[in-house]
């Protein structure tokens, strides 16, 4: 759904314009042993797992405007590099999660790095 894909290396985005913001970021597992039914591999976590800081980043919006997001896209997805093994199947999945465009669009959306 871009006009035109692009690949850009860490030192591309480095030379891009940052921002700097004050976030309070909170782990997706907080309270996950409370869950009912219970979650797969749940690593036991109930709550706490919650900091603040401040974040450096070049604005989403950015790089959504320089590959041409097109009209009627409704979320992107950023898969990680990094990845994990569900225990109730046999395959390696990576880390991806969706972002409504709305939220991606936002000026305080960031790519750190």
């Amino acid at each position: 759904m871009v006009s035109t894909p692009i690949l850009l290396s860490m030192q591309d985005i480095l030379q891009l314009p940052s921002k700097t913001i004050q976030v309070v970021l909170e782990c997706s597992g907080n309270k996950r042993s409370l869950f009912e039914p219970k979650v797969l591999e749940n690593n036991g976590k109930r709550e706490g797992a919650i900091s603040q800081g401040y974040w450096k980043g070049v604005p989403l919006r950015l790089l959504l405007e320089l590959c041409g997001i097109r009209q009627g896209a409704k979320e992107i997805v950023v898969e990680g590099h990094d990845f994990g093994e569900r225990i109730d199947q046999n395959k390696v999945f990576t880390y991806a999660r969706s972002l409504p465009l709305e939220k991606a669009l936002h000026p305080d959306t960031i790519i750190v790095i």
